[in-house]
């Protein structure tokens, strides 16, 4: 009896009040607005019931947001819109990331490498993170981290024996951000980590966004020459020559 009911309804939709075929019923979703929710050809066995487009392709984007792994609650907020700007200068770093993110598609074929150098407070991890979540929505991935958790994580894999995971995990991920460049003791040990990570992204031509509060010069004494090297061939670099915001 339930299978006549539901016969019985079908029939019901395809029908007017003058009792003519329709071979289409329109439905109105609260978000998307009026959409086609039925198709017919008058067969009631091949009916096709359609949801709304508009929520299927927000379930789609949803189900392949990419993962952006390591950004704190706040910087989660971080867009180009609500990265405020007043000096020319200003506008050429967002504007520059935000074709970098804009592109990001190109970037990730070329493996473009990006450093951001400049004062504390300067938006650097700002324009960063907004890179990142602007991206996970084409369903890219990204990791955020400092120079010190990269150096403890592989400094903590030794003695795990998963070195060989945690790098490839490092090598392989689409945007690898580098945070606080310049923090670390600057050892031999802590320069050939840095290398290692970097070489293993600049030969499987992967992007990379290093941000620090050093110059150029004293960045290149805190990493090596041949991780400076590495990004100014075909890379980007920023400088961030303005005041602190958060001292205002």
């Amino acid at each position: 009896m339930q299978l006549v009911s539901e016969m019985a309804n079908v029939v019901a939709i395809n029908q007017s009040k003058n009792n003519k075929f329709r071979p289409k019923e329109y439905s109105e979703c609260e978000k998307h607005g009026r959409y086609v929710s039925l198709i017919s050809n008058g067969d009631m066995f091949q009916d096709r019931v359609v949801f709304c487009p508009g929520c299927q392709k927000d379930k789609e984007m949803t189900e392949r947001m990419g993962i952006r792994d390591g950004i704190a609650k706040r910087f989660l907020r971080c867009s180009f819109e609500n990265y405020k700007t007043e000096t020319e200068k200003q506008k050429f770093a967002k504007n520059l990331m935000s074709q970098f993110a804009s592109n990001f598609d190109f970037h990730y074929e070329e493996g473009t490498q990006v450093l951001l150098l400049g004062n504390v407070g300067t938006g650097k991890t700002h324009l960063s993170c907004a890179v990142a979540n602007q991206i996970a929505e084409q369903g890219y991935h990204s990791v955020f981290r400092s120079i010190s958790q990269v150096v403890r994580s592989i400094r903590d894999s030794w003695g795990a024996g998963n070195t060989e995971k945690v790098m490839r995990g490092y090598s392989e991920i689409d945007l690898l951000i580098i945070d606080e460049v310049g923090v670390q003791a600057g050892s031999d040990n802590e320069r050939n980590i840095i290398f290692d990570i970097i070489n293993a992204r600049y030969s499987d031509m992967k992007p990379t966004i290093m941000i620090s509060n050093l110059d150029l010069g004293e960045f290149t004494a805190m990493v090596g020459q041949r991780v400076t090297s590495r990004i100014q061939q075909d890379g980007i670099i920023i400088p961030f020559e303005w005041e602190d915001y958060r001292a205002k």
